[in-house]
């Protein structure tokens, strides 16, 4: 027998929340500061991606420290197979062993939620004070799922678009609510 079990909401305030950046960047807020979802904390360059190359690797090229090569573009061959760069990056050699490091890209710092800077970390992360409403929910789905709980609860295309092309650098890991039915066209784009 299925049993549901309802709780009360709860409305917490003065809730911490802390944003930190993944390397030593910049922080533009300073306590005090008043900041939405959308707020830019702070930035830093990050490179998410570095592949250790093949060392029997047979350069197709002049190597020169620090190479910058683009996506798809010839590094090597091992035997008779080329080596493709995957990603627009740098080729280093250390202790000679061929490095490939993704070029580093801006790294936006957003707030997340409505709230108050309490403290700063100069260059590494910030604290916002904020609200929450603790909501337990139950969903129903074929998989079991977990992970951070994106909602949209007047959904807009133009604030779903916005989210997806200018946020969220992937879905994986996100369980995203956006009201009654999410469109084809926004779920294409999302996956």
């Amino acid at each position: 027998m299925y049993a549901p079990i309802l709780k009360r909401i709860k409305y917490l305030d003065n809730v911490l929340v802390e944003r930190a950046l993944p390397v030593k960047g910049f922080t533009s807020v300073k306590e005090g500061d008043v900041v939405e979802p959308f707020t830019k904390l702070g930035m830093a360059k990050v490179s998410f991606s570095k592949i250790m190359l093949p060392d029997k690797m047979k350069m197709t090229r002049e190597f020169s420290n620090k190479m910058f090569l683009t996506t798809k573009k010839e590094i090597g061959r091992v035997g008779f197979k080329k080596v493709l760069a995957p990603f627009d990056g740098y080729l280093t050699k250390e202790s000679g062993v061929f490095i490939f490091q993704e070029e580093a890209r801006d790294y936006w710092l957003l707030s997340g939620v409505w709230g108050q800077v309490a403290s700063v970390v100069k260059d590494k992360s910030v604290l916002v004070k904020t609200q929450v409403i603790d909501v337990k929910m139950v969903a129903c789905t074929k998989h079991n799922v977990s992970g951070e709980l994106l909602v949209f609860p007047n959904p807009s295309d133009t604030l779903e678009m916005h989210y997806l092309e200018k946020f969220s650098k992937d879905v994986r890991g996100k369980i995203i609510y956006m009201g009654d039915f999410a469109t084809k066209r926004l779920v294409k784009r999302a996956v």
